[in-house]
C-alpha cells in the first residue's frame, strides 16, 4: 500500500501565564517575535539535578522568591510534564552561555525520553527603539533625559514583582536626594501586596521631595529584596560611587558593551536570533 504524503497541520501557539505573574510584558513581546513567523499565538488566563557550585555560585539567592501558596500551584502543574518538550530562556548565550550550557549538559545525561530542548531567545524585549528628536517625545521623562548630559544619569528600578514598605520607599527617597546625582526613579502604583484588590496602594514620598529635586531627578510613577532594609545611606553611597568614581566608570563601560552585545544577538544573524529560528523549526517539524 503507497503511502499518503499529508501536508504537516497548521502550528498555533498558546501562553498560559501563572495567575498573578509578573511579567506578562515579556510574553506580550514573545509573542510578537512568534508572529513574525506566521505562527497564530493564542493566550490563556523542573526537577532540581545536582549542581556544580562553582558554576552557581555566581547566581542570586532564591530565597523567600517563591510563596508557599505559588509553590502549590507549581505542583499542580507537574501533571501535564509529559508534555513537556522544551523550555524558553528570556535570555542569550551572548551573556549567560556558560549557564545554558551546563543546562543543556545535565540534560545530555538523561535518556532520549527525558531529554529536554532549550532555547534562549532573548531578550524578549531587547529594547530596539527608532530614535526620535526631543519635540517627538511622548513621555516627560524620555523629554528630561535628553536635556541631560550623555552617561550622567542613573536609572532605578526594582522591577515589577517587587514591593517596599513606606519606610523604604522613604529611605530611597532621601538617599537619591543626598546623592546630588541626576536620576530617574521609577516607582510602581501597582505596588500592593493583594493583586485581586482593585485599588492599588498609593506610593507615599517625603513631603516636598520631587520639589527638591526637581534639578538633578525625576519620578516617575507610573512603569511597571523586600527582606533587606535599604537605608539613605546605602543609597547615597551606591549611587555617588556609580556615577561619580573610577570603579563606576568601569561599571558603565561594561553595560554600554553588554548592551551592544545584546543588540547583536537580536539582530539578523545573532545568536538569540538563530535560536529563535531553531525553536520556529522545532515546532513545525512534521510529525
Amino acid at each position: 500500500m503507497d503511502s499518503v504524503h499529508r501536508p504537516a497541520a497548521e502550528v498555533v501557539v498558546v501562553m498560559l501565564p501563572f495567575v498573578a505573574h509578573g511579567h506578562l510584558n515579556q510574553f506580550a513581546y514573545l509573542s510578537r517575535l512568534i508572529s513574525t513567523y506566521n505562527i497564530a499565538v493564542h493566550f490563556r488566563t523542573g526537577k532540581m539535578f545536582p549542581a556544580d557550585l562553582q558554576i552557581l555560585k555566581g547566581l542570586p539567592s532564591q530565597d523567600g522568591c517563591l510563596s508557599p501558596e505559588f509553590q502549590e500551584f507549581v505542583k499542580l502543574q507537574l501533571g501535564h510534564d509529559g508534555f513537556h518538550v522544551g523550555t524558553l530562556f528570556d535570555s542569550s548565550r551572548a551573556i549567560e552561555g556558560e549557564y545554558i550550557e551546563y543546562l543543556e549538559k545535565e540534560e545530555e545525561m538523561k535518556n532520549d525520553k527525558n531529554k529536554k530542548k532549550l532555547w534562549a531567545v532573548g531578550p524578549i524585549n531587547s529594547g530596539q527603539q527608532t530614535l526620535v528628536t526631543v519635540s517627538e517625545n511622548s513621555h516627560e521623562c524620555l523629554q528630561w533625559l535628553d536635556l541631560q548630559p550623555p552617561g550622567s544619569v542613573i536609572y532605578v528600578s526594582f522591577g515589577t514583582t517587587t514591593t517596599f514598605s513606606d519606610e523604604q520607599v522613604k529611605e530611597l527617597a532621601i538617599g537619591l536626594e543626598r546623592s546630588q546625582q541626576r536620576f530617574v526613579w521609577v516607582v510602581r502604583v501597582a505596588d500592593k501586596g493583594d493583586v485581586f484588590v482593585d485599588e492599588a496602594k498609593m506610593i507615599k514620598l517625603p513631603d516636598g521631595f520631587e520639589e527638591r529635586v526637581l534639578r538633578i531627578g525625576l519620578v516617575v510613577v507610573d512603569w511597571g529584596r523586600r527582606d533587606e532594609l535599604v537605608t539613605a545611606i546605602m543609597v547615597k553611597d551606591i549611587i555617588r560611587r556609580l556615577i561619580d568614581s573610577r570603579e563606576g566608570e568601569e561599571i558603565r563601560k561594561r553595560a554600554v558593551e553588554m548592551g551592544d552585545t545584546i543588540r547583536r544577538s537580536v539582530a539578523d544573524g545573532g545568536v538569540s536570533r538563530k535560536e529563535t529560528d531553531l525553536f520556529v523549526s522545532y515546532i513545525r517539524r512534521p510529525k
